[in-house]
């Protein structure tokens, strides 16, 4: 089987997790909550889809979605940072899990400045945010401009006995 490693970085900085599957990033948010260290998800996935696959203990989930609860509108960019920056009061690290939907509902330029205002807001407040992206979902131009302002999160797989 395979064993994921991931180094505890130091608070304050913003990860870039290029992959198509976003499920690497729910495995290392799985082994950062039952390391006991507080955190959220905010995710395009149903809480209970996360919930039925990892074991995230209390860690709340966030759903990016025009329907449900706890659920915040993709379109609605002002209310989906409210909830995020209120939700992770007393949390360490944020999964943010849907930025390529930002960018369908809300284009290019306005998802960025989202970001950069997570990405800015974690910095200040010292907290970890960890963010997958699929490359062939963006623009070059446009996974380069996320690069700038998040710090590349490369895992290393191996095999273990």
């Amino acid at each position: 089987h395979l064993r994921l490693w991931l180094r505890v970085p130091r608070p304050g900085r913003s990860f870039l997790l290029e992959t198509e599957d976003a499920s690497e990033a729910f495995k290392i948010l799985e082994q950062i909550a039952n390391a006991g260290v507080p955190s959220v998800c905010v995710t395009i996935a149903t809480p209970g889809s996360v919930r039925a696959v990892y074991r995230l203990g209390d860690t709340p989930i966030l759903w990016i979605s025009k329907q449900g609860e706890p659920a915040a509108s993709p379109d609605d960019l002002e209310i989906l940072q409210r909830e995020i920056h209120s939700l992770s009061e007393g949390r360490e690290v944020i999964l943010f899990d849907g930025f390529e939907i930002l960018v369908r509902f809300n284009g290019f330029e306005r998802a960025i400045r989202f970001l950069r205002n997570i990405v800015e807001r974690a910095a200040v407040r010292r907290k970890i945010v960890v963010i997958p992206v699929n490359p062939a979902a963006l623009e070059r131009k446009q996974i380069h401009m996320i690069r700038l302002m998040t710090e590349p999160l490369y895992l290393r797989t191996g095999a273990t006995g």
